[in-house]
């Protein structure tokens, strides 16, 4: 079954690594009441020059409800 089409919230974070210059950017879609977890999860890393270190997405692709 896909995932399907939910509302959902955006919820955004950026920090910064205490040991080394790197700039963390994290972004969540949650659909709260809905699914319990994530649908959707994106993080970059970023040096002190603004190079990028990762960037990764996760995404829900599948979603069962629970009986």
């Amino acid at each position: 079954m896909p995932a399907g089409t939910y509302d959902a919230f955006r919820v955004e974070s950026t920090g910064h690594r205490i040991r080394d210059p790197v700039t963390l950017k994290r972004a969540y879609w949650v659909a709260p009441g809905t699914i319990t977890r994530f649908i959707a999860h994106e993080v970059t890393a970023k040096n002190a020059r603004g190079q990028f270190l990762t960037t990764d997405r996760t995404e829900l692709v599948s979603f069962l409800p629970g009986k």
